[in-house]
């Protein structure tokens, strides 16, 4: 999928696990947003492993220090002396971003593409280690909760595609998996291709579930779906027609 077919799917999931664990306005206030956020910014992570990850251009925000502009005004920018504290936040801003831009460029060179950070065990391991801080730092799980929802719906959508994703690698490193038939497998690198539409509207309908099916019936029923769509596919990949049959002796 494409980073902004990554983003859409991760907001969707993202705000539907959050409504389903009860964060949700006003009781959340300002920190709703900043937890959709977190899974936002997650759901596009495990793509560092791309030479042009959608993050990566996130990060450098086009050479602009947004962040600075958007906290002081055009017109203040322009006038002694708040041009010099200006000058310095933007200067620490840049800094900053083209650092990272600068470290999340180095991983293509490290690991292959839908490699390592698309593990099952790099997600929960991630996770988890976000809510450890969490708690050791006395604040909301739903941080862990955003990040978590972000970056398995990546995940998750990867492996609708026609490569799919090694799932359980390192444990069994050459077995690719997917959650649908080979022939509804999304094609990649398409420019926002129908398949990925269709895909998404049915993500967003299904997410849309989330704000009117209560959680005790939701939840369980959106695991189920899962899983039976990786069962389904399995099952259908070994007894479809025209599948070559190793002969046993």
């Amino acid at each position: 999928m494409t980073g902004k077919s990554h983003l859409v799917a991760g907001t969707a999931v993202t705000a539907a696990a959050l409504h389903q664990a009860s964060y949700t306005p006003p009781s959340t206030g300002i920190w709703y947003w900043v937890a959709l956020g977190i899974g936002m910014v997650a759901s596009l992570l495990p793509d560092i492993d791309s030479q042009n990850a959608m993050i990566k251009s996130l990060v450098k925000g086009g050479g602009q220090p947004r962040l600075t502009n958007a906290l002081i005004s055009y017109r203040m920018r322009r006038r002694f002396p708040t041009v010099v504290p200006y000058l310095a936040l933007a200067g620490i801003e840049l800094l900053i971003r083209y650092t990272l831009a600068g470290l999340i460029g180095l991983v293509p060179g490290l690991v292959q593409h839908r490699g390592p950070t698309h593990y099952l065990v790099t997600a929960v391991g991630l996770t988890a280690l976000v809510w450890l801080i969490s708690y050791q730092a006395d604040i909301s799980p739903m941080y862990a909760l955003s990040f978590g929802a972000g970056y398995l719906s990546h995940v998750w959508c990867d492996t609708m595609t026609r490569s799919g994703v090694r799932l359980f690698a390192p444990l069994f490193p050459k077995k690719s998996y997917h959650c649908l038939p080979r022939s509804l497998r999304l094609t990649t690198g398409r420019n926002q291709s129908y398949s990925e539409l269709i895909a998404l509207t049915l993500i967003g309908l299904g997410c849309g579930l989330a704000f009117t099916i209560p959680a005790g019936i939701y939840l369980p029923a959106a695991g189920i779906v899962v899983v039976g769509m990786f069962v389904a596919t399995a099952v259908y990949e070994r007894l479809r027609p025209g599948r070559k049959r190793i002969p046993v002796r």
